[in-house]
């Protein structure tokens, strides 16, 4: 019996030494970072001008690396440098236009509200323009020890606006059309009066509705001159924004295919003379039923190069 008491002891003991020394070989120490929030605020700056942006992790306890990423349209704004907050970076790429990937790093570990890194964007769309500034978490880790990924419960993505600047005039205009409204292909040929240089296109959308050019071609003898795609109701939806600026002279025809959406203005003409006494005509437009027509020109106007800059 003496035996079997001094073994219950012995385990009794052992229990306890669990209880004291197991905690401290496993100690979460990212647990008290449970309700991190990683933000990025939002600012604006007149057409040219810069603002620094900061990118700020709010309520971490233990913070000492990390990667980021920003998304956003660089046909309004640009990343021009990447700067320093709390951390020290450790690398910054902006190289592919619209994404700016930011690492950094700290071997003493912060707490608090902590300035991850500071972004100077320049504004380079027209007033009006804006984008979401999109963060995109790979990595938050704590100093340690142990070095551990800490979870972040909410991501603030901030949006950066044009506030003032000049307005690009347009260099080729229809003029609006009239209803009857319906979305399809249009097909025909743009002859000019004067060389123009351009890199937006508008569409005119029926009051009240989100009429739009969804794709855009233009091309002749020679091959394409320019191609984009619409991308989406987000952004400046009601133009399309090509890739570079592209020249269309006096004096040549060039033939285009412009895919619609929604009730976009039309008119109502097979042969349409602008104010500046250019041609467009329409050679076919088939549209969302599948019917044929060869007096439907689509209500557009291209503007100016001089706000262009590279998405």
């Amino acid at each position: 019996m003496k035996k079997k008491k001094k073994s219950s002891k012995a385990v009794l003991t052992a229990v306890i030494v669990l209880s004291v020394f197991v905690p401290a070989l496993v100690l979460p120490s990212y647990a008290a970072n449970e309700h991190v929030v990683v933000a990025i605020a939002s600012s604006g700056a007149a057409h040219g001008d810069s603002v620094i942006v900061p990118i700020t992790v709010y309520n971490v306890t233990d913070i000492g690396a990390g990667t980021l990423r920003i998304l956003y349209k660089s046909s309004v704004c640009t990343v021009t440098n990447v700067m320093a907050g709390d951390l020290s970076l450790l690398a910054a790429n902006s190289s592919v236009p619209g994404i700016v990937r930011i690492s950094a790093i700290d071997f003493r570990g912060h707490t608090g509200d902590v300035v991850f890194a500071n972004l100077e964007l320049k504004a380079v769309g027209s007033s009006g323009d804006s984008t979401p500034l999109r963060i995109t978490v790979e990595t938050l880790k704590t100093y340690g020890p142990p070095i551990v990924t800490i979870p972040v419960s909410n991501i603030h993505s901030g949006m950066f606006s044009i506030l003032t600047g000049p307005e690009p005039t347009a260099v080729f205009d229809t003029g609006a059309g009239t209803y009857p409204s319906i979305y399809g292909v249009h097909n025909g040929t743009i002859a000019l009066k004067q060389t123009i240089t351009t890199y937006k296109m508008y569409t005119y959308p029926c009051p009240g509705t989100g009429g739009h050019a969804e794709y855009v071609k233009i091309w002749n003898e020679s091959g394409t001159i320019a191609e984009e795609d619409w991308t989406g109701y987000e952004f400046d939806w009601h133009n399309i924004t090509f890739n570079a600026p592209f020249t269309l002279h006096s004096g040549e025809t060039y033939h285009y295919t412009i895919r619609t959406g929604s009730y976009p203005q039309i008119i109502h003409e097979q042969n349409h003379t602008t104010p500046g006494d250019s041609l467009i005509t329409c050679s076919q437009f088939i549209d969302a039923n599948g019917k044929w027509y060869d007096d439907q020109v689509p209500a557009i106007k291209f503007f100016n190069h001089s706000h262009f800059y590279s998405r």
